[in-house]
């Protein structure tokens, strides 16, 4: 049973999380992962923008302090509970430098990032009298997953791994010029500043020049922006917000804020969207209030006691430097058997160190050949031109980021020199 694995590698994880009688299907690497538990064998997820190691034990007693509340019910706000919204805005507000704009305000979110933006995906289609497109940045995040379930057509623009900046006008102009070629409708592009996965830190005037076709195409402009707090150190975070606030007025900006990541809670689905706060209600009265269940009192309840207390900017920065040990000593290990620098890319504007496989080598078949070996399970990026990469999550704990490293050692001989 999963109670009596040890806590130095995520056997308990995949056991407790994934281990079913009912069938996975044809996801042959779900299934290696969970024939690997099935032995009892050590597994270590850097392919993941998880830390189950747990959140902060500051946080956690917050939890516990409400357990006494009869806070069982539900949250009647469409913007989530009262508390939590306020706090979470001012919070926010500090964090990001956001501009002091009377319509620009907060809800809560507790169905997670994904919900939030293809609903806000099918909002920003219903403003389109034809079948409506949502430029997303490629590679990405599930994007073109969550257009597709919103039923809009999601067109991907060039990010270049090697590019610290984000994507070019150019970049760009090619995405939309494949929309007229579609005959559809510029509907949104989503931002995402502190970029997964290429751990770029967006530059402010690459983020400004897309506000700039937002006015021109009259297209919103969704920010995805999950590794806000995680910029190694030494790494400003773009605030994509305050280059984009010229929207505001105009209804053209949302914002979705995960605090899932930054603060080790990824199952507790909490964050935050933002936007003009016309359109803010109409998207909440109707995907939040309407659709989804108003639940998760307690823990939006805990969440607003703690992001008040300076643990939860102590926190964030004990992370950061979490990150930057981890990134070191995976350079450290990748250099030592021969790896060259300049393959290994960290731009630090997102918790990703990626190694840059030979162009005959496939980066899927890399990495399921590696955690057949040793247990270690790296992600890819594969970019337009079939340039791949292995992606290594840094934001476990120093422990379990050492543990995984040792493990891996046996199968170093599979990365290409």
């Amino acid at each position: 049973m999963w109670q009596d694995d040890p806590l130095d590698n995520d056997l308990w994880l995949v056991r407790r999380s994934a281990l079913d009688r009912v069938n996975v299907g044809d996801d042959t690497a779900a299934m290696a992962v969970i024939s690997r538990a099935r032995r009892g064998d050590p597994v270590y997820l850097l392919n993941v923008a998880d830390r189950p190691e747990g959140a902060p034990e500051s946080l956690l007693d917050a939890l516990r302090d409400q357990l006494s509340q009869p806070l069982d019910g539900f949250v009647y706000s469409m913007f989530g509970m009262p508390e939590l919204r306020t706090r979470l805005h001012d919070w926010l507000a500090v964090q990001e430098s956001w501009p002091d704009v009377p319509n620009w305000t907060t809800s809560v979110t507790w169905t997670g990032t994904g919900a939030a933006l293809a609903d806000l995906f099918r909002l920003a289609a219903e403003r389109s009298t034809k079948p409506a497109a949502v430029l997303h940045p490629e590679p990405g995040w599930m994007y073109r997953q969550l257009a597709l379930a919103a039923g809009v057509v999601p067109i991907g623009f060039r990010v270049r791994v090697d590019n610290r900046d984000g994507p070019t006008v150019a970049d760009l102009r090619e995405a939309i010029a494949q929309c007229s070629e579609l005959g559809v409708d510029l509907a949104a592009v989503v931002v995402n500043p502190q970029h997964n996965p290429t751990g770029a830190n967006w530059a402010p005037g690459a983020i400004t020049d897309i506000g700039e076709l937002c006015m021109q195409y009259n297209m919103i402009a969704i920010i995805d922006n999950a590794f806000h707090g995680m910029t190694l150190p030494g790494h400003t975070p773009t605030n994509a917000v305050t280059e984009l606030s010229s929207l505001i007025a105009t209804d053209q900006l949302f914002y979705v804020r995960s605090l899932s990541k930054q603060f080790a809670c990824n199952s507790w689905t909490l964050g935050a969207v933002a936007g003009p706060e016309r359109a803010l209600a109409d998207y909440s009265r109707r995907f939040r209030l309407v659709r989804d269940p108003p639940a998760g009192m307690r823990t939006q309840a805990a969440m607003a006691a703690w992001i008040a207390t300076p643990d939860c900017d102590q926190f964030s920065e004990v992370r950061r430097q979490e990150i930057a040990a981890n990134e070191k000593a995976a350079k450290a290990a990748l250099t030592s058997i021969g790896i060259e620098p300049d393959r290994i890319v960290t731009h630090g504007g997102a918790p990703y160190l990626l190694v840059r496989c030979d162009l005959e080598t496939a980066a899927p078949v890399l990495s399921q050949a590696i955690f057949d070996q040793c247990g270690v399970l790296f992600g890819t990026v594969t970019e337009r031109d079939g340039q791949s990469w292995l992606k290594v999550w840094l934001g476990r704990s120093r422990s379990l980021f050492q543990n995984a490293l040792s493990a891996w050692n046996p199968g170093r001989d599979l990365l290409p020199q």
